[in-house]
C-alpha cells in the first residue's frame, strides 16, 4: 500500500515538473474551431494567434486525413495544435484505449502539437473514471506533451479537476444586456475559482455573439444579442492574468465571426477589425513580462471586486494590472500591501486612460480615483 502511494507521489511530482518545463514562456494565444483549410490558418495566423484547435474527430477515415492536414499546415504557418482527441466517441467503447493509443502514436511526434485536448465540458460524473483512464494512458505514451480538459460551469465541475495537466475554463456572460450590464462576474468568478486549484489553467474567453445560437437563447432580446466590446474583451483577458497560475487564453470562436452571420444581416467585419489589435496587444504586454502566469496578486483588492496583480518585466521593469470586476464606476482607495514601496509612479501603458498615480504612505494615491465599469488599467512602474 506505501509503495503504492509513493509510486502515485512520484507521478504526480513528475507530470507537475513536465507541465512547469513545458509551459515555461510558451504562453497561448488560441483561438477554437478554425476551419481545416490555407486559407483560414493563415487568417488565424494573420489574426495574433499561436496555437488553434478543430473539433474533428480523428478515428473516422476523413476525420484522420484531416487532422494530419490540420497539422501541416499549422506548421506552415508557424502555429501550434491543441490536438482533439475527441474522447467523446470512446466512452463506453471496449476498444476504446486501443483506439486512442494508436492516434496518439499515430500523431504525438509532429511538429505542430503543441497540446492533447482531451475532453470538452464533461458533465456526468460517473465519467471520471474514464477520463481518468484516458489521461493516465496518453501521459504514459506523451510524457512530455501537456493535455487540456475543458470545463464548462456546472454543478459537477470539481469532478474533473484531475484527470489533466492544465485546465480550461469557459463562460460566454456577453448576451443582451447593453454595456455595462453584462455580467462579466459570471466569467471572472469562474475563472478565479478554477485558479485556486492548484494547476495551471487557460481562460476561454467569449469571442462570439449568441446570434449564432438561437435556440439557446430563446428567453432573450434576439435584436440585442452582441459581440462583447473592447473594454469586455480587455476583462476577459486581463482579469484572469492578474490571478497567478494562468498560461494562455483560449478565444471562442473563430467560426462564430467569420462564418456565423448575426440575427438582423449584418456581418461581422466591424467585430473583426477589433480582434487583431487586441490579440496583439495582449501578445505585446505578455513579451514584456518574466513570468507572466506567477504574478503578485493584491489579495484586499481581490475581496473588493478588483483584480490587481504587480509583474516582474524583463530588464528590471515592472507592470500593475488593475481591472475592476463590477458594471459600477467605482473609486480605488486601496492599499499597496507591501507588494509596491512607496515612491513609485504608476506610468499609464498603452491603451491605458491617462490617470497619474503614484505610491505614497502604503497606499495608491490616483489623480481620478473612479474606475469605470469593467475597465483595465495597466501602469508602468517607475521610481520617483
Amino acid at each position: 500500500m506505501f509503495l503504492s502511494l509513493r509510486k502515485k507521489e512520484i507521478l504526480m511530482l513528475s507530470l507537475f515538473l513536465w507541465t512547469f518545463r513545458i509551459f515555461a514562456g510558451d504562453f497561448i494565444q488560441g483561438i477554437y474551431a478554425v476551419p481545416v483549410n490555407e486559407t483560414d490558418i493563415a487568417k488565424a495566423k494573420e489574426l495574433g494567434f499561436t496555437y488553434m484547435h478543430c473539433y474533428l474527430n480523428p478515428y473516422t477515415k476523413e476525420g484522420y486525413a484531416t487532422a494530419q492536414k490540420q497539422l501541416e499546415l499549422a506548421e506552415k504557418y508557424k502555429m501550434k495544435v491543441a490536438f482533439d482527441l475527441f474522447t467523446r466517441v470512446l466512452i463506453g467503447k471496449k476498444e476504446a484505449l486501443t483506439e486512442l493509443t494508436r492516434i496518439v502514436r499515430d500523431f504525438k511526434n509532429h511538429p505542430a502539437l503543441g497540446a492533447w485536448y482531451l475532453y470538452d465540458e464533461p458533465s456526468s460524473k460517473e465519467m471520471k473514471h474514464d477520463l481518468w483512464i484516458f489521461y493516465s494512458t496518453v501521459k504514459r505514451e506523451t510524457p512530455d506533451i501537456p493535455i487540456l480538459l475543458c470545463l464548462a460551469q456546472n454543478e459537477s465541475w470539481r469532478t474533473f479537476i484531475k484527470p489533466c495537466d492544465i485546465l480550461m475554463g469557459d463562460n460566454y456572460p456577453v448576451r443582451d444586456e447593453p454595456f455595462p450590464e453584462a455580467p462579466l462576474h459570471y466569467f471572472t468568478n469562474f475563472l478565479h475559482d478554477i485558479s485556486r486549484c492548484n494547476k495551471s489553467f487557460i481562460a476561454i474567453p467569449q469571442l462570439m455573439c449568441w446570434s449564432s445560437y438561437p435556440d439557446r437563447v430563446k428567453e432573450f432580446n434576439q435584436h440585442e444579442l452582441r459581440y462583447p466590446n473592447e473594454t469586455e474583451i480587455r476583462c476577459f483577458f486581463y482579469a484572469p492574468l492578474a490571478m497567478g497560475n494562468m498560461k494562455g487564453a483560449f478565444w471562442y470562436s473563430y467560426y462564430d465571426i467569420f462564418y456565423r452571420g448575426r440575427q438582423d444581416g449584418r456581418k461581422n467585419s466591424d467585430f473583426i477589425k477589433k480582434i487583431a489589435p487586441l490579440i496583439h496587444e495582449f501578445r505585446d504586454f505578455v513579451s514584456l513580462l518574466k513570468d507572466p502566469s506567477h504574478p503578485r496578486v493584491f489579495q484586499w483588492a481581490e475581496g473588493n471586486q478588483f483584480q490587481m496583480a504587480l509583474f516582474d518585466g524583463i530588464n528590471g521593469k515592472q507592470y500593475l494590472v488593475l481591472v475592476n470586476l463590477w458594471p459600477l464606476k467605482r473609486r480605488f482607495d486601496r492599499w499597496t500591501e507591501r507588494i509596491l514601496s512607496d515612491g513609485r509612479n504608476l506610468k499609464p501603458w498603452r491603451f491605458t486612460r491617462n490617470i497619474q498615480a503614484e505610491t505614497l504612505n502604503g497606499k495608491f494615491v490616483l489623480e481620478n480615483p473612479w474606475i469605470n465599469p469593467w475597465e483595465t488599467i495597466i501602469w508602468e512602474v517607475e521610481k520617483l
